[in-house]
């Protein structure tokens, strides 16, 4: 009698069982690594847009304010630039004009803003006036400014990844307006 050669049907399963469990580990490992860099992304994201933000107010010859909005349980905010015109001391004159809204990548919101002090300088009325005088900014959001002396509003942003349940905080210190980005267990020393 002679014996064919090959696998039995027994060990066939067996490899299918193990090849399909790999794969499930495999997919579930990615949409981890995939939720954590979207959270890292967008912190990265809020990071590079604030530093410009920065270096756009300490360079600008006329003394214009630059500052950033960002409304908590969203995952939208906006950057926007704002003279004070030619009366320092009344807000009559100044306009405000969004530079940009900017939507958060991959299902990241705006968890909440911590400690951003009342902008001085800045009239709310203009914040929230509608364009083209004002930004048309809602009260709701939180805003952080950069002026032209080197200073910010400080404190932070906390972004969050609703499915992961992480979230990370971008920075900025009141004094340097340095902007750094922390993981949420760090964001207390801000």
């Amino acid at each position: 009698m002679q014996r064919e050669e090959g696998f039995t049907l027994i060990e066939l399963l067996v490899a299918m069982s193990l090849a399909a469990l790999l794969m499930t580990l495999g997919a579930f490992s990615l949409r981890q690594y995939w939720l954590v860099r979207s959270l890292k992304g967008a912190g990265g994201e809020v990071t590079a847009q604030l530093r410009s933000l920065q270096q756009r107010a300490a360079s600008e010859s006329s003394p214009l304010i630059f500052g950033a909005s960002f409304l908590p349980g969203t995952g939208t905010w906006s950057t926007f630039r704002y003279d004070l015109g030619d009366n320092r001391s009344d807000p009559a004159d100044d306009t405000c004009l969004v530079q940009g809204n900017q939507t958060l990548t991959t299902g990241v919101t705006v968890l909440s803003t911590s400690a951003f002090a009342a902008p001085s300088q800045v009239s709310p009325t203009v914040l929230a006036a509608a364009p083209p005088s004002g930004c048309g900014i809602p009260s709701s959001a939180h805003v952080t400014v950069f002026y032209p002396k080197g200073t910010a509003t400080g404190g932070h942003v906390d972004l969050h990844q609703p499915s992961l349940g992480r979230s990370a905080a971008v920075c900025v210190s009141p004094l340097t307006a340095r902007v750094s980005q922390r993981t949420i267990a760090e964001s207390a020393s801000c």
